[in-house]
């Protein structure tokens, strides 16, 4: 863990919490899973990068092959860190994110090498869930912010109920009665509108971001694509992915 002290004191036992949650565009403490914990003696002050010992992730716990969100909460004993029972009510937990800042996470993922086999065939295809919030039902509204070179394509596969939810301006979003599926295409460079939807408390619509970029693009450079999660005109979460560039180790950051 990596921490910055821009108070006017050393911080003394400083423990941080970290958690892992699947991919999400809000990544609420109903989705956090405990990795570990660890004690950094004196964070100085000054702005001064301090990197406490590193936690062990006993193997056993590790979730299934794909890509996850870390979260981190920091305190001691002057300024304490929040417990998951500390949140009672959504607008709390919105509250809390933007006033503090002992509380991070980073749901960053680094996809190399071809895209697999799917369909439609030649596509990345990104799994992530949308989360409503866990008090009650809530309106949130959806952007897509893409950074892709010419002649990419990109399309975001939804539950029916929710492509119905967005009423999104489209005009050529592919329905899958059978499957209750909606493909709709997303801008391939630049942001994109995909409006708003009322999601109940505690749901989950499990999606994916479809992705398509040329051979000779994806080989040598990397490209983002992303969605994030409005809730009130403030971005409540988002999740980013690194498509393409040189060969190397798969890892999420």
């Amino acid at each position: 863990m990596r921490l910055l002290n821009r108070g006017g004191s050393a911080a003394a036992g400083v423990s941080v919490d970290v958690f892992w949650s699947p991919p999400a565009t809000l990544v609420t403490p109903s989705l956090w899973n405990l990795v570990g914990s660890v004690t950094v003696p004196s964070v100085p002050t000054g702005d001064l990068l301090t990197v406490s010992d590193a936690i062990t992730w006993p193997s056993a716990a590790i979730p299934a092959p794909g890509h996850y969100c870390f979260v981190a909460v920091a305190g001691n004993a002057e300024d304490p860190k929040p417990g998951l029972a500390s949140f009672s009510s959504f607008d709390q937990y919105v509250t809390f994110v933007e006033n503090n800042n002992n509380i991070a996470w980073c749901n960053f993922n680094v996809v190399p090498g071809p895209p697999s086999a799917g369909t439609p065939p030649g596509y990345y295809r990104l799994p992530f869930v949308v989360p409503g919030a866990f008090d009650t039902s809530r309106v949130f509204s959806f952007e897509t912010i893409a950074r892709l070179p010419a002649k990419s394509r990109a399309f975001l596969e939804v539950p029916q109920w929710l492509a119905d939810s967005l009423r999104s301006k489209s005009t050529q979003i592919e329905v899958d009665s059978k499957a209750h599926l909606a493909r709709i295409p997303v801008n391939a460079m630049g942001t994109h509108q995909l409006g708003a939807a009322v999601l109940h408390a505690k749901s989950m619509a499990k999606c994916e971001m479809l992705v398509q970029i040329p051979d000779s693009d994806i080989k040598q450079n990397a490209y983002d694509i992303a969605i994030r999660q409005i809730y009130k005109q403030h971005e409540v979460g988002r999740v980013t992915w690194r498509l393409g560039g040189p060969k190397k180790r798969e890892r999420t950051s």
